[in-house]
């Protein structure tokens, strides 16, 4: 049995789970090109557009992916042509909501072979922060395709730039859901 929910009730389990959504599509094959960002708002499910740069040659959307691809997985009716779900995807992330304060998702876009997702995160304590981000890949249906996960460390007082790819076949539309930061 498949369940299909509205972008208006997708918007509020987000939120209420205390998740924020961004999805872009990138539109050019060729060179650099704008990409669309549209953030959702987990507290009042407005949404906004802003242009990104696209600096990535994979921006059809329909890149195969190559090591540690879908071989394994199986595809999920309602899924664009050639396009499987994860075989595995985690059912919790670290989610500390102190550290998730410091850390945005600032991009998401196609990369070569997949998608990924790049943010900033920083450090207004005393001691050195050791951070692991969990991004969920969907589809505008929010569909959980594939996850990626990045571990890193930000310094004192510092700000660091973090990016999440995964390759993987994808549509040409996709979303970024910050899972969890801890």
């Amino acid at each position: 049995m498949r369940t299909v929910f509205s972008k208006k009730t997708v918007t509020a389990l987000l939120a209420a789970a205390g998740l924020s959504m961004t999805g872009c599509s990138s539109t050019s094959t060729a060179g650099p090109a704008p990409s669309t960002t549209t953030a959702v708002s987990p507290t009042t499910g407005a949404t906004g557009t802003t242009a990104l740069p696209t600096t990535s040659g994979a921006a059809s959307g329909t890149s195969k992916a190559s090591a540690g691809s879908t071989s394994g997985k199986s595809s999920a009716p309602g899924l664009p042509k050639g396009v499987t779900a994860a075989a595995s995807i985690p059912t919790s992330a670290l989610n500390k909501a102190n550290l998730r304060a410091n850390v945005a998702l600032t991009g998401c876009k196609s990369v070569t072979g997949g998608w990924g997702a790049t943010g900033t995160a920083t450090n207004p304590g005393k001691k050195a922060i050791a951070y692991t981000i969990t991004v969920f890949f969907t589809t505008t249906a929010a569909t959980v395709i594939d996850t990626s996960q990045t571990h890193f460390t930000v310094k004192p007082g510092e700000k660091k730039t973090w990016t999440a790819t995964k390759q993987f076949t994808t549509p040409p539309k996709m979303l970024c859901v910050l899972r969890g930061v801890g």
